[in-house]
């Protein structure tokens, strides 16, 4: 069976979901919280996902509008890609953002796929 990996919030937002990793560390850099070693990291680690993993919304645009409530989550054989992760986790650590690694076999419902991501909205 596939497994699928996701990296999120501990604590849900306004929206009752619980933001992923890159979602987090970008709010962090985004409100100027991020040394410059961390916003290096974050700039050029960025960057390196941007030109290696494909964006739902570019492949089919309106797919967030569609499914407000959907959620990435890593193949488990993304290997190169979960690779990276650490880095960001540290970053979270240093500024006590708590956050979870989540592994399953049912992500919900796939509304996107491809080799290395799915997207999925949860289960009524």
């Amino acid at each position: 069976m596939l497994q699928y990996i996701r990296f999120q919030a501990t604590d849900a937002n306004r929206r009752g979901l619980r933001p992923g990793v890159f979602a987090l560390v970008n709010g962090l850099a985004r409100d100027g919280h991020l040394s410059a070693a961390d916003r290096r990291f974050w700039r050029s680690s960025n960057d390196w996902f941007t030109e290696r993993v494909a964006d739902p919304a570019s492949v089919e645009p309106g797919i967030f509008v569609a499914h407000p409530f959907a959620v990435s989550w890593f193949d488990a054989t993304a290997e190169d890609l979960l690779a990276r992760i650490p880095g960001y986790l540290r970053i979270l650590d240093r500024h006590k953002v708590g956050w979870e690694r989540r592994l399953t076999e049912d992500p919900g419902v796939i509304v996107y796929s491809d080799a290395d991501q799915v997207l999925a909205t949860p289960r009524e």
